[in-house]
């Protein structure tokens, strides 16, 4: 609920994410961000264009107030 879009490059080489909240701190393993395009077609069908997933393995920490860059 404190994740959200700050940017998206219109050129598509970059997003960033931040934590909105003032308190708590938010662990980003394992989430996984995907860009999609819907198809104007009878069945509105969509596909994925970017996709980028968190180590699970690795717990990765985003502090209050704090961005992250995810560069394609």
């Amino acid at each position: 609920q404190y994740l959200s879009i700050l940017d998206i490059d219109p050129a598509g080489y970059y997003l960033r994410l931040i934590n909105r909240s003032i308190n708590h701190s938010l662990d980003l393993s394992n989430v996984q961000i995907q860009q999609r395009k819907r198809h104007n077609d009878e069945n509105g069908t969509e596909s994925i264009i970017h996709s980028y997933q968190f180590d699970r393995h690795i717990q990765t920490l985003l502090p209050p107030g704090q961005f992250v860059t995810i560069y394609s």
